[in-house]
């Protein structure tokens, strides 16, 4: 059945609402704006976006025209979570402002996109871990260049300008591989010290499970589909704190969605 919805910019539009639906679609539709209005308003935040990001400094974005305005909004609501959270973020290290510029950098609207329904703590996490492992690689970079030289590379044929290329990609691929292997030669010396993280962390998580069991069977529970909808796109640590369970487990639980699965992945 056809039916007349006002909207809650005052714009009337027509549906085909099934019998029985009606009371329930007009309550969904008469909170929201009309398509077209809902369209203008994503474009003004679009182009208020862009020009904030200009104004403080960020690259040109790069990429498909169809992607790189929906990508100014994201990387704009991005950096605005960094300034409203600047304190708590420094917080979480000495690399706050190398991860602070790796992401600055990040030009391709395609690389906003792909990250779009990340929490933006946790890609700000991951953001630190690679400062992290750029500083160990400052920190190296003696013993890798000693390495490369060590290796004796054989000339590369081709024309001139394929040899210049390949030498190029050679050498910043040889660089990184050299870079992770002395990485991870480093850390497996520190033996003691990972002993020592893992014990502690082992014990921390040890009331874990019990805690997500009891918080499965409590979910098994719930009957409102309604509150279902809402968590939908909640992260573990989210439902945590919406069921007001301890903030130690929320923590854990950050952690665990973050570098401690990078570890045990090792």
């Amino acid at each position: 059945m056809l039916r007349e919805i006002k909207h809650s910019c005052g714009h009337i539009e027509t549906y085909q609402i099934a019998n029985g639906q009606f009371s329930r679609m007009k309550k969904f539709h008469q909170a929201r704006l009309c398509k077209e209005c809902w369209k203008t308003e994503a474009q003004d935040k679009q182009k208020f976006a862009k020009a904030d990001n200009a104004r403080s400094g960020l690259p040109k974005l790069t990429g498909m025209p169809t992607l790189i305005p929906s990508a100014e909004l994201i990387r704009y609501d991005f950096f605005k979570f960094i300034t409203e959270n600047v304190n708590d973020l420094k917080e979480k290290g000495s690399e706050f402002q190398m991860a602070v510029d790796l992401l600055r950098s990040k030009q391709e609207a395609a690389w906003w996109h792909a990250h779009k329904r990340e929490r933006f703590v946790h890609l700000f996490d991951v953001a630190m871990d690679h400062a992290a492992h750029k500083m160990r690689l400052k920190a190296l970079e003696p013993k890798i260049q000693q390495r490369l030289k060590d290796l004796h590379l054989v000339p590369l044929s081709g024309s001139i300008k394929q040899i210049q290329w390949g030498d190029s990609i050679r050498q910043h691929l040889l660089l990184d591989l050299i870079g992770v292997e002395l990485c991870l030669e480093e850390a497996l010396h520190d033996q003691e010290a990972w002993a020592e993280f893992m014990h502690r962390l082992c014990h921390d998580l040890e009331p874990v499970p019990k805690q997500l069991e009891k918080m499965s069977r409590d979910l098994a529970l719930m009957d409102a589909a309604g509150h279902w909808i809402e968590i939908r796109h909640y992260s573990i640590e989210e439902v945590v704190r919406w069921m007001h369970r301890p903030e130690s487990l929320a923590r854990m639980m950050h952690m665990i969605q973050g570098r401690f699965f990078f570890v045990l992945n090792l």
